[in-house]
């Protein structure tokens, strides 16, 4: 990880966390003796299986292939490397961008991506600019909360636009009586293609300009 961030941190401004798809946003302090257990649990733990050699039908091999363990189990290495990650962003200067609230497509598990949860990353990496995505919605009252007492983080309106234009309108409202404006972030585009950036973008514009 040294070695990539060395070689990326004068091309990249930031990096993202998008974890809250998979797993709760949770992240304990672990330590190195921990997250090495669990890596050496995970190389050691293997299986015989029996597989057909394809393209030649009715031949066989006998292998050893990786057996997976459970998330329990594999949390405290995941919780690890993410410290370890933020560590090197705050060495390099890299603000993190962290995904929470509402995850895109259906039955995901809300109650992960709560921003309150990563409270604890805030206030351990206190030179880190936590760039907190989506709102947080529906938690976009809890970052408000956050925002104004961690002066790292930053809540940022990127997507919410297209989620719920009066939500948005709510939110931003709400955030500029509670939270310094200079910390809101208004727009983020979302989007792989530019139309779909510019339609959003016209979007945005006109809640920040009637809410203001």
């Amino acid at each position: 990880m040294e070695t990539e961030f060395t070689s990326l941190a004068k091309q990249i401004v930031g990096i993202k966390i998008g974890l809250a798809y998979a797993r709760t946003l949770d992240f304990e302090k672990t330590t190195y003796a921990e997250a090495e257990a669990v890596f050496n649990r995970i190389y050691r733990t293997e299986t015989f299986a029996t597989i057909e050699l394809l393209p030649y039908p009715g031949r066989t091999i006998a292998t050893r292939v990786p057996q997976g363990i459970g998330f329990d189990e594999a949390k405290p290495l995941q919780d690890y490397v993410v410290h370890r990650i933020i560590q090197l962003a705050a060495k390099h200067g890299l603000s993190v961008q962290i995904h929470t609230g509402l995850q895109e497509g259906n039955e995901n598990i809300i109650g992960n991506s709560n921003p309150t949860l990563l409270t604890n990353l805030f206030r351990e990496y206190r030179e880190v600019k936590f760039d907190v995505f989506h709102a947080g919605y529906p938690y976009f009252r809890e970052l408000a909360t956050l925002a104004k007492n961690f002066p790292n983080v930053y809540p940022d309106l990127c997507w919410v636009h297209i989620i719920s234009p009066s939500t948005a309108r709510t939110i931003l409202s709400e955030w500029l009586d509670t939270v310094p404006s200079n910390k809101i972030l208004a727009f983020g585009g979302d989007y792989r293609f530019a139309e779909g950036v510019y339609g959003h973008m016209v979007m945005a514009r006109r809640n920040v300009a009637a809410t203001l």
